[in-house]
């Protein structure tokens, strides 16, 4: 009843809100100019998002509070918890220190989170309202920090983009977006956290939708980040063009891709815009035909900086370069923003997270234990991170806060007595020795499942609908070129080379030919497919203004040899699909030059595509 009550007060003075504004805009409608009217339009429609947000997070403030009574007084049977009830209650009190410093670092980290915002010029409704389009599915990541809080095991973080992403602007140290993120991990979590940076210069998701798995280990991430939307957007009519009835097509089915895998990993659209179109004041990137679309329809998280940035596009004295690195590379403030706006969501995230963790601790006999049974685990990760920083760590984002410690880290790494601690850390630190009776054994087998990683609940089904209906790839197989590769053993290597040489800038890669008529080869099988299935050889070729065109065949057949055109107009890798129904079993593809200009092959894919619509 009270949730009820509370809620409806809510929603009265929401709508109390909606009232005044209009009263307010109906009034003075006569002494506006177009401008005025347009500046109302933008607040009012603000304060409806923020409306909108308060509401949503109070429900789901209060429906997590019943949800976590309900369940402890079901675990208690409606019993009063007693501490002295939990066998070994001292081995559950490394995750209850980790969980007390991890709300210490949060709470010393936003002081200077807060001042740091206003120095880079991010306003509070950039932050809170305009950065995040859609908060989506956060139950996967909230399982995550669970089981860091519970085990201290370490945290597995991937990249997939494009340009912005895969090239660095800062040559003495680490300064992308994912870089920030990644160091804040590290900092708040005080556990190891690995990044694979995917991302690779002039890529679209509709390459990765085919070499995902070379460049990045997915089965084996925690958090994976798609951050294609402006080469997406680059690309749209070519992709349009292409194979694909809808521009938006390649990222769903990047999506659906990793949104399929068993391990689970939490995706999150990172959106943001070219130099470009900062130098035009035009705020558009895919989000706005397909991540918008997909984050609603998959319920995934979408952070845009190109939303949250663009009103200060058209602010007074705003230049271009404030934002600009150097030809068509976002600055080392625009990569500090979006890394900002990302930790702002993980922030909220790991606070609740940990907040209603601590709770359990004190009120719940059950999860108690079970952080008793994980104690073993808890020692053997700390461990693992202990080793791993005799390795040189980066710099962190803000040096300030992590180069001293603070008051609260001093006393906790001191050795304390009971009355400078809560009643319950004072009643864990009064029975460090183990019992003698032999009751001290770790139930971890409850706990884990086969492949001993820590239980976590289980995810959302895929939604079979799709939102932009489309043939989709099956089973791809890639052979690229590019790097980085974290999956060994998939490297393209030729068969025959007459007169092709290696090309290579940064990340990706490619062979060239160096003049007219020259011939290279591969080897590959094609897997069998479904009958509903046709097989499928496509090509990844680094296209440009200056390069030439090629002859492809498979095996010893030249009668079908297919024209691929390496020429375009800017500089991107354009997948190219040049042969379907290829029959299963071993070939052998061969790739001629025809021309002195040259011709750039960076991968060769092959899969199985449906036949008919989805």
């Amino acid at each position: 009843m009270k949730k009820i009550g509370r809620t409806s007060i809510k929603r009265r003075l929401l709508i109390l809100m909606v009232l005044i504004n209009g009263v307010f805009l109906y009034l003075n409608v006569k002494f506006l100019t177009i401008d005025d009217l347009k500046q109302f339009s933008e607040e009012l429609s603000a304060n409806l998002r923020k409306m909108r947000l308060l509401e949503q997070t109070y429900t789901e403030e209060w429906d997590a509070i019943e949800r976590e009574k309900l369940a402890e007084a079901e675990a208690e049977g409606g019993q009063e918890f007693v501490w002295e009830k939990v066998e070994n209650l001292h081995l559950a009190l490394p995750a209850y220190t980790k969980m007390r410093h991890i709300l210490s670092r949060l709470q010393d980290f936003q002081f200077l989170f807060s001042k740091r915002v206003k120095q880079i010029r991010i306003s509070q409704e950039m932050l809170t309202f305009k950065s995040l389009l859609w908060r989506g599915d956060v139950q996967r990541l909230q399982d995550i920090f669970v089981d860091v809080l519970q085990t201290n095991r370490s945290i597995k973080v991937g990249l997939i983009g494009g340009s912005l992403s895969g090239q660095t602007i800062c040559p003495d140290r680490s300064c992308l977006f994912i870089d920030h993120v990644k160091k804040w991990l590290e900092n708040i979590l005080q556990t190891s956290v690995t990044l694979h940076n995917a991302a690779i210069p002039f890529t679209t998701s509709d390459y990765f939708a085919w070499c995902t798995e070379p460049h990045l280990d997915v089965e084996n991430m925690d958090i994976v980040i798609w951050e294609s939307a402006t080469d997406d957007y680059i690309m749209r009519s070519d992709i349009d063009k292409q194979r694909y009835d809808h521009a938006a097509q390649p990222q769903e089915l990047l999506t659906r891709q990793l949104k399929a895998l068993p391990t689970k990993p939490f995706l999150m659209y990172v959106n943001f815009m070219s130099p470009e179109n900062i130098r035009n004041r035009d705020c558009v990137n895919s989000e706005y035909y397909a991540g918008r679309h997909l984050s609603s329809h998959y319920n995934i998280t979408s952070v845009s900086w190109c939303a949250a940035v663009c009103s200060s596009l058209w602010q007074l004295g705003f230049t271009p370069d404030e934002l600009i690195h150097s030809g068509e590379l976002l600055s080392e403030r625009a990569h500090e923003q979006a890394g900002l706006f990302v930790i702002n969501f993980l922030k909220g995230i790991l606070k609740s997270v940990t907040v209603q963790h601590m709770n359990r601790i004190r009120t719940n006999g059950t999860y108690l234990q079970r952080l008793v049974d994980l104690h073993d685990v808890f020692k053997a990760n700390s461990k693992d991170v202990h080793s791993g920083e005799t390795h040189q760590r980066q710099q962190p984002v803000f040096n300030a806060i992590w180069n001293r410690k603070t008051e609260r880290d001093i006393s906790n790494d001191s050795v304390v007595t009971g009355n400078e601690l809560d009643p319950l850390m004072a009643l864990m630190s009064t029975e460090l020795n183990p019992k003698p009776d032999g009751k001290n054994s770790v139930l971890t087998s409850l706990y884990l499942n086969k492949t001993d990683q820590p239980f976590s609940r289980p995810e959302r089904h895929l939604n079979k609908r799709s939102r932009f209906p489309a043939k989709w790839i099956h089973n791809p197989m890639c052979w690229p070129l590019s790097q980085p590769q974290f999956v060994p053993g998939r490297m393209f290597s030729l068969s025959r080379n007459d007169g092709w040489d290696t090309g290579i800038s940064e990340k990706e890669n490619w062979y060239t030919s160096t003049s007219s008529q020259k011939t290279i080869t591969f080897s590959f099988e094609m897997a069998p497919s479904l009958s509903n299935r046709t097989c499928v050889l496509a090509l990844a070729v680094m296209a440009c203004d200056y390069c030439g065109h090629a002859l492809a065949w498979l095996d010893k057949d030249f009668n079908k040899a297919v024209l691929v055109v390496g020429k375009w107009t800017g500089h991107a890798i354009r997948v190219i699909e040049i042969m379907r129904d290829v029959a299963p079993g071993k070939h052998t593809f061969n790739l001629k030059s025809l021309e002195s200009r040259p011709f750039k092959l960076s991968a060769v894919m092959v899969g199985h595509k449906d036949k008919t619509m989805f």
